[in-house]
């Protein structure tokens, strides 16, 4: 009865989970047999343990059923520290997120008029998330590479545009950038049209994250790169640019990847070729010249649509 009492608090990214033991428990001189997945409690007293955990750490495991994540655990009381006496389910339930990505015109308004964009120009793209009206979203593009496979494996092969959650390593080699929100629940990038594996269809994959409106942190950030002053800044807040310096090594995330995640591909076709109307939308490998690299001009890249 009461040593089954445990109350879940579901935040949108970690749950605290609160366990009220009963009069009858004597089993608080082993606070840590106490075990969330295979994490210790936070605090504990004679009447309840406290339990708080990113949604990523702690053995929790999820599953998709129809519209909804949900996302397990169980509370266990290990006194030998391996047989559990007994265990306790904890679930957290939360809509799947509308994650979409697609080009638009080079004003951002509107989706593209022409699916042709040359070598060195501004590829305007745009990534969204559907928010429920009452719960506000920030979307985040926390890794995109582009690759010439559409599926996406440790093998791949590819060139990486986003990294470190969020650092558009991309922008050290050129003009692209992050552009100013309009709205949290959008993030507008400007990637500039860069030579890879010309010739053949590309695909460019990003994983998409989305949280509640916060203060951003090292694994929720959108980092452009400054050529001039050779410094990383910080879309929402470059005031505090701090939490863009790790885009130059490595981001320790405490929490791994964003809440939720998704991946979407979105396809183009690169190829080196004169910018003439009537050879848009030929893509032969025979007639591009593949140079890694290349950033002059006189070639195409045409935007096949959503995968």
């Amino acid at each position: 009865g009461a040593v089954y009492q445990a109350f879940p608090d579901c935040g949108a990214d970690s749950v605290t989970v609160t366990w009220h033991l009963g009069q009858k428990v004597n089993f608080i001189l082993h606070p840590f047999a106490l075990l969330l997945g295979n994490c210790v409690p936070l605090s504990f007293s004679k009447e309840e343990v406290v339990f708080h955990a990113g949604l990523n750490d702690c053995q929790f495991q999820h599953v998709v059923q129809g519209d909804k994540v949900i996302y397990l655990n169980s509370l266990t009381y290990r006194p030998d520290g391996v047989n559990p006496l007994f265990t306790y389910p904890v679930q957290c339930t939360y809509e799947m997120y509308v994650f979409k990505c697609y080009t638009l015109r080079f004003s951002f308004f509107g989706p593209a008029l022409s699916k042709t964009f040359h070598l060195g120009s501004t590829i305007p793209i745009r990534a969204s998330v559907v928010s429920q009206p009452n719960r506000p979203l920030q979307l985040y593009l926390d890794e995109c590479i582009v690759t010439t496979s559409q599926d996406l494996n440790a093998e791949t092969q590819g060139h990486p545009v986003i990294t470190n959650a969020g650092c558009l390593v991309e922008g050290m080699y050129g003009e692209s950038k992050f552009q100013p929100r309009t709205n949290f629940s959008e993030l507008d990038l400007s990637l500039e049209a860069f030579g890879f594996a010309l010739g053949e269809e590309v695909y460019l994959h990003c994983t998409l994250g989305a949280w509640e409106i916060q203060e951003a942190k090292v694994d929720k950030k959108a980092c452009n790169y400054d050529i001039e002053t050779g410094l990383w800044e910080l879309l929402d807040d470059s005031t505090h640019s701090e939490l863009c310096i790790c885009c130059d090594s490595i981001c320790h995330i405490s929490n791994g990847v964003a809440l939720r995640p998704q991946l979407v591909a979105l396809k183009l076709c690169w190829c080196m070729q004169p910018a003439i109307p009537q050879l848009a939308g030929s893509c032969s490998p025979e007639k591009a010249r593949a140079r890694s690299g290349l950033r002059e001009g006189g070639s195409l890249i045409e935007d096949l649509g959503l995968v």
